[in-house]
């Protein structure tokens, strides 16, 4: 009897997990599809000059964000969700409040250095576009209330209501944004309007997951007290200086490619090498969709059973990132000439880059979540080592290969580095904890793709004119076809057998 209720519960779970994660992936292509066409109305309101400038500021923005959550997501990720697990909902919130008040105060810091050193920054480094700078001052203001919002929005996953996080991520902001920077366009604003608009809805969405948090959290609320061994300020500054550092060396080896490529080749490779960077980004966005609805489970997992017991979640998550990130790549490198059209055609010679760069962004998601495991289970200065091995590594590969090879090197150096860097988690996951995310159910996927791959190139060779898109639409098919005949897990089958029937009712 025992057996069997732990078998129905384990069945519900996945249910579940499988639920949200379509309900992730619905979410986020309507969020990504939302700012996507706010970007274009942008341009087309306020011209390109302008439009450059606001691109040029919220990537900067961006960049910032980054840094000044000081790696505090992660860490009320996984001490919000085990003082759940132990049913104290007390600690949770005080997690929440520490972590949200200090990145406050780093994003009124460095958004307040933002806004006074955006003047001298424009002198000295872009003094051919003075124009930037009020723009700069303008988004310093967003970067206090995305920092708080992205501790609140990781709240809400450590509490297990991944649902509300989706909405107000993909949903509420996206809208707010595209409805307050049309406002600033009816008003006669300059780009400015529009900068802050990105502002507004990101303290509206902040507001939002406060408000979300603590409607659900007194839900579950208990009559525990707050745990004397709730993680206090110092040991939440403690625990996140490390992530805060890979943060900045990620950083530095993201942009690395760019600003060589600019140093060595010019703004025409960079436009190329841009445009196959930012699409073949889609495919590691899979990951972070089912890591959204993961890593909660995880953080759970680990609280109540210890690191050892998360293995069938582990091989879980890379088996369903496959289903999805297998396909997406085969789409992309079969069809990859026509892709880079899409931006022109003179994007098309940045076609081969771009199949190299999409190969990254598949291992990527091929090695599962390893990094999120090392998070997770406290690991954090070995994430910080990680990063500055892997920043340094980066930077040199590109340096070497983008002077004897120009994008094409920078593509080359993206995939080798990140094969290194994600063979080496592997390795330390399995050293550390002895668990991997491998199964018979990711391989099949792996396999069969490898296959219609070299079928298709094969087909292309004897087919130089034709176009791709039909080749790439099939070859995706065939997979689907073949892993439901041969490859598809009994589990997942099941589930979507479930989702047939319920279509059809």
């Amino acid at each position: 009897m025992r057996d069997s209720q732990s078998s129905d519960s384990a069945a519900l779970d996945l249910g579940r997990a499988a639920r949200s994660t379509a309900f992730a992936l619905g979410m986020t292509a309507i969020g990504l599809g939302s700012n996507y066409l706010f970007n274009i109305a942008v341009a087309h309101w306020f011209g390109p000059a302008d439009f450059g400038l606001f691109a040029a500021g919220y990537a900067l923005l961006n960049a910032l964000a980054v840094v000044v959550v000081l790696g505090l997501d992660a860490i009320v990720l996984r001490e919000a969700a085990g003082a759940r697990a132990r049913g104290d909902m007390a600690s949770a919130r005080a997690i929440l409040r520490r972590a949200a008040f200090l990145v406050l105060l780093a994003g009124c810091a460095i958004g307040g250095g933002l806004a006074l050193a955006a003047r001298p920054i424009t002198a000295s480094f872009f003094a051919a576009t003075p124009g930037i700078a009020p723009v700069l001052q303008a988004f310093a203001p967003a970067l206090p209330a995305i920092a708080v919002g992205t501790v609140l929005l990781a709240g809400l996953q450590a509490i297990q209501d991944v649902r509300v996080r989706l909405l107000l991520r993909y949903g509420l902001d996206p809208l707010l944004r595209f409805g307050f920077g049309a406002l600033a366009y009816a008003l006669g604003a300059s780009i400015l309007g529009a900068v802050a608009a990105v502002a507004a809805a990101s303290a509206a969405t902040a507001l939002g997951a406060l408000a979300a948090f603590h409607r659900l959290a007194a839900r579950q609320a208990t009559a525990v007290a707050a745990s004397v061994a709730t993680i206090g300020w110092l040991g939440l500054l403690g625990a996140s200086w490390p992530l805060t550092g890979a943060a900045l060396f990620n950083l530095a080896a993201m942009r690395s490619d760019t600003l060589i490529l600019l140093s060595l080749t010019g703004a025409h490779e960079v436009g190329l090498y841009s445009a196959a960077l930012m699409t073949a980004a889609m495919i590691t966005i899979l990951l972070m969709v089912v890591e959204t609805i993961m890593s909660p489970l995880f953080a759970d997992r680990i609280a109540r059973t210890g690191i050892g017991s998360i293995g069938p979640l582990f091989r879980l998550s890379l088996r369903w990132v496959t289903l999805l990130a297998v396909p997406a790549f085969l789409f992309f490198a079969i069809a990859a000439p026509e892709i880079m059209g899409l931006f022109g055609a003179e994007f098309r010679a940045a076609a081969p880059a771009f199949v190299l760069l999409s190969a990254a962004a598949l291992v990527n998601c091929l090695t599962g979540s390893a990094n999120y495991v090392l998070i997770l289970s406290g690991k954090t200065k070995l994430v910080l080592a990680n990063s500055v091995v892997y920043a340094a590594a980066v930077i040199v590969a590109n340096y070497v290969a983008i002077r004897e090879w120009g994008i094409l090197g920078a593509a080359t150096a993206m995939l080798a580095t990140t094969i290194a860097l994600n063979l080496a988690r592997l390795v330390e996951v399995s050293v550390l904890f002895r668990v991997h995310p491998f199964s018979r159910a990711s391989a099949w996927p792996v396999g069969i793709g490898a296959a219609i791959w070299a079928g298709a190139a094969l087909l292309q060779d004897r087919l130089s004119d034709a176009a791709t898109w039909p080749i790439a639409a099939a070859a995706v098919l065939i997979h689907a076809a073949v892993l439901l005949a041969v490859g598809l897990d009994p589990a997942d089958r099941r589930l979507l057998g479930r989702a047939l029937a319920t279509v059809r009712r």
